[in-house]
């Protein structure tokens, strides 16, 4: 006896195509969108929009994770954790033991916000990113290609950032 039966296995096997084709359509909706926004911004700040020419964009991907890394608290507090630490070392240097004694105060201090910021962080993802290639009229009025790295929200509604490569 089979498992399943002919008219199962069409049944099965039409669900599976029917995903697939909303996968698709979803995709081509989202680059739609992609395209429009492109479009826009770059209307808004090429020399002159008429010439204006986009050649292909690439697939919509994930952008990156935002870490402690990027976070400015974090970034100032292990500067003044390096600060006190390096104080400390020439205070030590220069038998200054009261002032070494309170550079060590504050570099435990700023060491322990540092482990209490990186304990609280949670990391997130940024946005979508899409690369783009153009051709748009340069300062001269000469037509010229140029690619770019545009990078959007995480729903794809806004561009966060547009960079052009040299």
């Amino acid at each position: 006896m089979y498992l399943c039966s002919v008219p199962n296995l069409f049944s099965v096997m039409r669900k599976i195509l029917l995903s697939m084709l909303v996968v698709v359509a979803l995709t081509a909706q989202a680059q739609g969108e992609v395209r429009v926004l492109i479009e826009s911004y770059l209307k808004e700040n090429v020399n002159d929009a008429s010439r204006l020419e986009i050649v292909s964009i690439g697939e919509l991907m994930n952008d990156s994770v935002r870490t402690p890394l990027d976070d400015d608290r974090y970034k100032f507090l292990t500067e003044q954790f390096l600060f006190y630490s390096d104080l400390f070392h020439l205070e030590l240097d220069n038998d200054d033991l009261d002032s070494a004694e309170k550079s060590l105060k504050d570099m435990q201090k700023y060491s322990d916000e540092v482990d209490k910021f990186t304990k609280e962080f949670r990391p997130y993802l940024r946005g979508k990113m899409a690369k783009v290639k153009y051709r748009a009229t340069n300062k001269l009025g000469v037509l010229q290609l140029y690619k770019a790295n545009v990078f959007f929200d995480t729903d794809v509604s806004v561009i966060r950032q547009f960079d052009v490569m040299e």
